[in-house]
């Protein structure tokens, strides 16, 4: 009978891990017992306000983005020149500028150009994370788009669907499903980068009324 090798590395990753827990635990509950006297405000704030509001503003920026990358992303597939070059120009415009510049053009420059259209911050950061995710899921979508086998294709052509019903029913089903994890990922960021920014925000915006 032969006898396996010990697995020293689980058995090393298993003891880092107990360290990491015996003396992380003690020092966070030690720091929160002589938490700073803003600590307990914010928290309420963070939890009763920003939460809440940080999950509406990823639930509708994702859902924006999705369906509006979606469709654009599948429109840039269509060999016509010029609905290509006008939906390759929102892509590269939108997926180019940081997000933070285009939520200030947002805010800021659209009033100015268009009037009566002053949003509040809420709309506005939601608008831009809108017009930058669009941006990335099309170009995404346009990809898995293009991975699909032309037999596929050629098959729902056979089977009686057009242009729509071809890509509704039998293209993107299977582009979303190859491209899934990649929507995943970008899901996942979105609301973590929420979670941390907004937070941040309301904790400057009250160390700001204490100072003054």
């Amino acid at each position: 009978m032969i006898r396996r090798p010990r697995d020293w590395n689980g058995v090393i990753s298993v003891a880092m891990l107990l360290a990491v827990v015996g003396v992380g635990v003690p020092w966070l509950w030690h720091k929160y017992q002589t938490r700073p006297p803003w600590w307990d405000p914010f928290q309420h704030q963070v939890l009763h306000e920003g939460l809440k509001e940080t999950g509406r503003m990823a639930g509708l920026s994702v859902l924006g983005a999705a369906t509006i990358g979606l469709v654009l992303g599948t429109l840039l597939t269509i060999d016509f020149l010029p609905s290509r070059a006008l939906i390759r120009s929102y892509v590269e415009v939108w997926r180019g500028l940081p997000i933070i510049v285009t939520m200030f053009l947002i805010y800021f420059a659209l009033p100015r150009l268009v009037n009566g259209t002053q949003l509040s911050p809420f709309q506005a950061a939601t608008v831009g994370l809108i017009l930058w995710g669009s941006a990335q899921v099309a170009e995404a979508t346009r990809g898995a788009v293009q991975s699909i086998p032309r037999e596929q294709h050629e098959a729902a052509s056979a089977l009686g669907f057009g242009w729509v019903g071809r890509h509704a029913f039998v293209i993107l089903p299977q582009a979303v499903r190859g491209s899934s994890h990649a929507f995943s990922i970008f899901a996942v960021v979105m609301a973590v980068f929420f979670v941390i920014s907004f937070p941040l925000t309301r904790l400057a915006a009250f160390l700001e009324k204490r100072l003054v």
